[in-house]
């Protein structure tokens, strides 16, 4: 979609391989039936949210890789769930400029790319049943907290960069 102005699925279920979302506001599609295999977001600027069936990759969709939400402003949050399936992050995700967000990360997620959170808060729940360990292998930035909380360990081998609290 691409739009001026907030977009929110009020009803229905988004079915496809890629999903590209493009707008100037915000982008809530929470439908617990939506089923993606690759995400891409930019938010000009705004907030995200995002529900899958099962597990997605956040990647590139035409020319637009990851999930950016601060262009034009200060970013807004991301909220990805996938509670039956693992969140992969393939490209980054950035809620830059701004400050105050945080990196949450619970369950089964693969963080495969940077993260920076600026003005917005990262938030990326898998499913909490996953027996993977959580292997950081790309850096994560933040002005705000970094809470890590995998259903098994978490293997750190890249740089964690916070002004808070890594919990």
């Amino acid at each position: 979609s691409d739009g001026t102005g907030n977009i929110t699925q009020t009803s229905g279920t988004i079915t496809a391989a890629n999903l590209l979302v493009t707008a100037v506001g915000d982008a809530t599609l929470n439908q617990a039936t939506n089923n993606v295999a690759t995400l891409a977001a930019d938010l000009n600027p705004g907030s995200f949210a995002y529900t899958d069936v099962d597990g997605l990759s956040i990647g590139t969709v035409t020319t637009t890789s990851g999930i950016t939400t601060g262009n034009g402003g200060d970013g807004g949050d991301v909220t990805i769930n996938a509670p039956n399936g693992t969140i992969v992050v393939d490209q980054s995700i950035d809620t830059s400029p701004g400050s105050g967000g945080g990196i949450i990360m619970t369950g089964g997620v693969t963080p495969n790319a940077t993260m920076t959170a600026g003005g917005g808060t990262i938030t990326l729940n898998g499913d909490s049943g996953s027996t993977a360990d959580q292997v950081i292998s790309f850096d994560l930035t933040s002005s705000g907290s970094i809470n890590l909380s995998p259903p098994r360990d978490i293997i750190v081998g890249a740089i964690l960069t916070t002004t808070a609290t890594i919990l």
